[in-house]
């Protein structure tokens, strides 16, 4: 009987095929890139641009491309973001707005506001955000009662509400949606066991890699697995994973409940080492190892895929490796690219409107009377902030490079900055050495010392 059902579990994963998505409409923010990135998967988080274009002189775009799965996706505006649930086979037409705000933080670029217009077929985005909605405000309503007093009625009461306000679910993926939305709260308000959990909604069900809500109370669940179990030894687990996947496999197998959960099983050990891959516990370069065993040999697709990403993920950015490319002209008109830094190099980013940005600055002016020998100190604002910066150097008498970002809007999402001001300092060769580094007063000379001593000590290595 089992095997029937992983024969059609099989066949029906086998007949999904892309479809073409249409998404129109108008930006407030015209001349911009628009790009519509996705998730690779929900266990590495690798994101993936999948379309992009550029908004014309009124804002107005269209994005064309193949999609083979429901999925939410970030819809990005230079470098704002909104999310939206899209679905093989439809054509969108949206409305994409930013607040403007008074400039009082430094923070994230302020959120898209998401507006759609039209689409064709059933209500999906609708169902979906239904079922938020009073799942939300049910659970505030209700929270001393459900996690204080463990009253599990409520529980058959939301599912009630849920199925009253979206009584025919358009689809599977709205089915799931909704019952592991609600197995998210059952475990904490029923007491389970990690027994009875595993039961009622893992166990001969069947694997939804693409559904959010199954993916992330299986991350709970199965997240620190490894870590957890008693009858896995630590010594042993180091041992296993240092010997590659056919070792951790029969290891993990050890466990009864996932005995003969083959799927599931991988499926948890993929987790736990994307979530240990900077374990100072285990050998340097085993989990990397292990993971690169998952990717070759594993029996499942899904499973090669998601080992892939997340040694694509974990090594982004991660220090030896190449830092992101760019050609950014100065001050004068001298272009400075990765490529021609030579040195140790401290990067600076900056914005406009930022006081605190204005005082780091100063603050580095102080580093660089001492480091400027053994490092080339560069300041990146962006285009709108570079008129003032110009002026901000020359008045402070700040002799290092200023650089203009200009139109490579996209330059701080490849150096993952979220905070401005951010610091990066590149080993030479344009090799990554730290991101983000800290502010000044948070030791940042400590870590520029550091890696002049290890670039001192290994020059061959660099």
């Amino acid at each position: 009987m089992r095997g029937i059902f992983l024969l059609l579990m099989l066949l029906s994963a086998s007949v999904l095929s892309a479809a073409e998505v249409t998404i129109k409409g108008v930006s407030s923010l015209p001349g911009k890139p628009i790009r519509v990135i996705i998730q690779s998967d929900l266990v590495s988080g690798l994101e993936k641009t999948i379309a992009q274009t550029n908004t014309d002189f009124k804002g107005s775009f269209e994005l064309i491309f193949e999609l083979e799965e429901i999925a939410y996706a970030s819809i990005a505006v230079g470098l704002h973001r909104t999310d939206m649930l899209l679905k093989p086979g439809t054509s969108y037409t949206i409305q994409l707005s930013v607040r403007q705000f008074e400039a009082i933080s430094y923070y994230d670029a302020e959120p898209l506001t998401l507006n759609v217009l039209q689409h064709s077929g059933e209500n999906l985005i609708r169902q979906v955000e239904d079922v938020n909605i009073v799942y939300n405000a049910f659970v505030m309503q209700h929270f001393n009662a459900l996690y204080r007093l463990n009253r599990t009625a409520l529980l058959d009461t939301l599912r009630q509400v849920i199925a009253t306000t979206v009584p025919m679910p358009a689809y599977d993926f709205v089915k799931a949606y909704i019952q592991y939305k609600l197995a998210s709260l059952e475990p904490l308000v029923k007491k389970m066991t990690k027994q009875q959990i595993f039961e009622s909604f893992f166990k001969n069900k069947p694997v939804l890699y693409y559904n959010p809500e199954y993916m992330g109370l299986f991350k709970e669940f199965f997240g620190t697995h490894l870590l957890d179990n008693r009858k896995f030894p630590f010594p042993k687990l180091i041992q296993s994973v240092f010997e590659g996947m056919k070792s951790l496999n029969e290891f993990v197998s050890t466990d009864p409940m996932l005995k003969n959960e083959n799927r599931l099983r991988e499926l948890m050990i993929l987790v736990n080492l994307n979530g240990l891959y900077h374990n100072p516990s285990f050998a340097s370069g085993s989990i990397k190892k292990a993971l690169e065993d998952y990717k070759k040999s594993s029996v499942f697709a899904e499973h090669r895929l998601i080992a892939a990403n997340i040694l694509t993920n974990q090594q982004k950015l991660a220090f030896g490796t190449d830092a992101p490319k760019f050609e950014l002209t100065d001050t004068e008109g001298k272009k400075h690219s990765t490529s021609g830094l030579k040195g140790l190099t401290l990067l600076s980013f900056v914005q406009k409107d930022c006081r605190v940005c204005d005082k780091e600055l100063l603050a580095i002016k102080e580093l660089y009377s001492s480091h400027q020998s053994d490092y080339q100190f560069f300041t990146i604002a962006t285009k709108d902030a570079f008129p003032y910066y110009q002026n901000f150097f020359r008045n402070n008498r700040i002799e290092w490079s200023l650089l203009n970002l200009g139109d490579d809007v996209l330059l701080p999402e490849t150096f993952n900055i979220r905070v401005y001001p951010d610091f990066i300092i590149l080993l030479p060769g344009g090799k990554i050495g730290m991101t983000s580094a800290p502010t000044v007063d948070q030791n940042l000379e400590y870590h520029m010392n550091r890696l002049k001593r290890l670039v001192v000590n290994q020059p061959n290595n660099f």
